[in-house]
């Protein structure tokens, strides 16, 4: 009922133009910098047990996201981006940058000709460990198994789990992420080796990451930009400083050593506060990144921290999605 009621008042204020209005008194300089974080997409119809659309984004929605933003906001790349933020300078427009956790294959796949044909620049953000292998995060690979299983339900960790009908599925898949997500590596290690156990028999779709390849053609576009996102997706915080170190730093030489470009931004994984610290934000800035996104709330104004700029979930459909971005310039 509360989501209806959002959605009702969204639409009349797109449908009415309301929001137009808002936008072009907005429009008078000073602006703030509105960074969107998306992860994965897919084309119509598809079927995934995440529901999330920060997390799986329906590429039509996508389309339509960028030709509304671009009436409004200018679409920047993260780079230009973190110069304004650092110069101070006037921002005559609200701007966005769009961000890309992981390194999806679909980045590839699907992303990519849009990209090409909107012209606009995009940073996609890559787990090291995952490109050009047939292996992906734990949470693909959790997904993966509940949707392809034939089981109807399966014991974890002394719990029940009943995954007869694709929204119990759903449910399960919510419930384990949440219970691995914030155990230490080992912990997190030893859940999925169990997981594997249960779910043996069921057969893996293939390559879900970026190859090489793919990443040096996006990146002869001149529209994507490449940033580190660490090699595994673990959450440093919960790793020994030093190997949270080791973490940053391979993801950025071995996004250098195979791209050839210097690697100058940074995603913390799950990027909220507890998931980083400040000693991690210096190793950052002494190693020779420009800037590190987080995941905490909110849109980055002149002279902002550029080692903790704030982003912005996409969201849908396009009404609720322009009332977000209202929203986020205050």
């Amino acid at each position: 009922m509360k989501k209806t009621i959002k959605n009702i008042s969204c639409d009349f204020l797109f449908f009415s133009r309301l929001l137009d209005l808002c936008l072009v008194r907005k429009s008078r300089g000073g602006n703030p910098i509105i960074i969107l974080a998306y992860h994965s997409f897919a084309k119509k119809p598809f079927i995934r047990i995440e529901n999330d659309c920060s997390v799986v984004h329906a590429i039509d929605d996508f389309h339509k996201e960028i030709r509304w933003l671009k009436k409004y906001f200018d679409v920047i790349s993260l780079g230009d981006a973190v110069n304004k933020m650092k110069s101070g300078e006037n921002i005559p427009r609200p701007s966005i940058v769009i961000t890309i956790d992981d390194g999806f294959k679909d980045n590839y796949d699907v992303l990519f000709p849009l990209v090409v044909q909107e012209k606009i620049p995009v940073a996609i953000f890559l787990t090291t460990g995952y490109i050009d292998t047939d292996h992906g995060p734990w949470f693909y690979a959790l997904e993966e198994f509940l949707l392809r299983t034939p089981l109807t339900s399966f014991c974890f960790q002394g719990q029940e789990y009943d995954i007869g009908s694709f929204s119990k599925k759903r449910d399960a898949f919510q419930r384990i992420l949440i219970k691995i997500k914030d155990m230490s590596p080992e912990g997190k290690g030893q859940s999925m080796n169990q997981l594997r156990e249960t779910f043996r028999d069921v057969p893996l779709t293939g390559r879900a990451m970026l190859t090489w390849d793919e990443c040096r053609e996006m990146l002869k576009s001149g529209l994507v930009t490449f940033g580190a996102h660490t090699c595994s997706h673990s959450i440093l915080s919960k790793l020994p400083l030093a190997e949270a170190r080791k973490e940053i730093a391979d993801s950025k030489n071995i996004i250098e050593k195979n791209l050839s470009v210097k690697c100058e931004h940074f995603a913390f994984p799950n990027g909220r506060r507890q998931d980083f610290n400040q000693e991690l934000l210096e190793f950052c800035r002494e190693i020779g990144f420009v800037s590190i996104c987080t995941c905490e709330y909110g849109s980055n104004k002149n002279h902002q921290d550029i080692f903790n700029l704030k982003r912005v979930w996409p969201s849908t459909p396009l009404s609720v999605f322009a009332c977000n971005m209202i929203r986020a310039l205050k």
